[in-house]
């Protein structure tokens, strides 16, 4: 019988003494530190306290079942490398061996993952600060990565159907190049730019296209939905592990309104939080470094005090008002472009991380889209931001309540935005002057008008 050619290993014999040991004149038995030597290396073998992990051209993840079931092959490949096939090993022998793999093969708490990476099906995009581009480099034991992309990288691909969808539900450039931007910097494990995109529009008009691609791009495991009206409850986070985007498809109204809201901003604005694990008195630390996309068929409220800039430094509102009719929507579409542009696709999220790197992960917002934010506010909490923005203090100046309503009315309706009773706006008025500026209205006035004493409106 022809035997396999097995490679010999001195330097481990060398280590831990041949494979197989005699005990007594005819008797030998295996040597459970050769083997665990041998198996850690080949192939390489790590343990990290989420479990084991084997080098077969990409780092997969095992279980101890699969380990005893591949130690049992390697000892009788040894056993046939050796001439050595009547030597018996038991179940005891091999889980002897499987202790002393888990000592020498363990690495600790799981690694994070290399927060300059994007790792592709056929390789890594590492960002090289200073070409300020990605450049590509082949998978390698070294590279602890656990999450590929399906997708390949082919810097020359294109998508002209993708693109076009794109201007279809997103005509204006604008809104197109802040998302790819944000949407851009998800293909990293941590986004640092400290803002979640916010899609807003009615059914049908596409808002959950952009997600939909995103997530095709980089695979379901780093992707988990977020329920907004629970986000409050710290155990819905528990399940976090390696995903690195979080999607609220179809918020209510009010979802950042509640107590969650915090939540919200702890997500993306890089704070340190401890959530606990189900069933376990242990906590699992995170800091806000997610891509979070919020959808919502309704103008969303915010909770917030003062001027509200907390929001202004997160959100990136885009309205998605452009109905698409039903005939015309194509059930598959993501997959279908998926399968047939998308190295292309790609391509054109990977121009988005490029900009955003190069610009120190800022997103500029213009005007229009700054202007979104402050009506989104406005509809918020109106009174406080219109008396934060049109009342000013200016010693000896005066003006009457009524002339602050006519004031109001005049913002709101250029704006497209309702206004409040009259008789409603005197009362909150009043509200948000006192505790704003502490100021009380005045009834003498020139024309014993009621108004205030040293403000003007602008």
């Amino acid at each position: 019988m022809s035997r396999p050619d097995f490679p010999r290993n001195p330097e481990i014999e060398i280590r831990t003494g041949p494979p197989f040991v005699r005990c007594g004149k005819q008797y030998f038995r295996i040597n459970a530190l050769y083997f665990a030597e041998r198996f850690i290396h080949y192939p390489l073998i790590k343990i990290y306290d989420d479990g084991w992990f084997r080098w077969g051209g990409e780092w997969t993840k095992i279980n101890e079942t699969d380990v005893l079931n591949d130690l049992e092959d390697l000892i009788i490949q040894v056993r046939m490398e050796y001439d050595q096939e009547g030597i018996p090993f038991s179940e005891s022998d091999l889980r002897t061996v499987l202790q002393i793999i888990k000592r020498k093969a363990y690495c600790g708490p799981m690694p994070k993952m290399d927060p300059d990476i994007i790792p592709v099906a056929n390789g890594v995009l590492r960002w090289c600060p200073a070409q300020q581009d990605f450049e590509f480099i082949e998978y390698s034991p070294d590279i602890m990565v656990f999450n590929r992309m399906p997708i390949s990288s082919d810097p020359a691909a294109t998508a002209p159907q993708f693109e076009a969808v794109l201007q279809e539900i997103i005509p204006d450039a604008e809104d197109r190049r802040v998302a790819q931007e944000y949407l851009g910097a998800a293909l990293f494990f941590e986004n640092r730019t400290r803002k979640f995109l916010l899609c807003l529009g009615e059914g049908g008009c596409g808002k959950t296209i952009l997600s939909l691609f995103l997530i095709a791009i980089i695979g379901k495991d780093r992707t988990m939905e977020l329920n907004m009206s629970n986000v409050k409850n710290p155990y819905e986070f528990s399940s976090l592990t390696t995903q690195s985007l979080l999607t609220a498809p179809e918020a209510v109204s009010r979802a950042l309104c509640t107590d969650g809201a915090e939540w919200v901003k702890k997500l993306v604005g890089g704070d340190f939080f401890q959530i606990p694990r189900k069933f376990q008195n242990t906590r699992v630390d995170h800091f806000g470094h997610f891509n979070l996309i919020v959808m919502s068929n309704h103008k969303l409220r915010f909770r917030y005090e003062g001027r509200g800039d907390e929001w202004r430094d997160r959100v990136i509102p885009i309205f998605f008002d452009r109905h698409i009719p039903e005939e015309r929507r194509e059930l598959g579409l993501v997959d279908r472009l998926i399968q047939e542009e998308g190295p292309g696709i790609f391509n054109w999220f990977l121009e988005g991380a490029k900009r955003v790197r190069r610009n120190n992960w800022r997103i500029t917002l213009s005007t229009v889209q700054r202007d979104r934010i402050d009506r989104l506010l406005a509809l918020s909490n109106p009174m406080t931001v219109f008396v934060q923005n049109h009342v000013v203090r200016s010693a000896g100046d005066h003006f009457a309540s009524a002339d602050a309503w006519k004031c109001y009315v005049k913002i709101r309706s250029g704006a497209g935005l309702p206004s409040l009773e009259e008789s409603a706006f005197y009362k909150q008025f009043s509200k948000a002057m006192g505790e704003i500026y502490q100021a009380t209205g005045v009834n003498s006035l020139p024309g014993k008008k009621r108004g205030y004493r040293d403000f003007k409106l602008k």
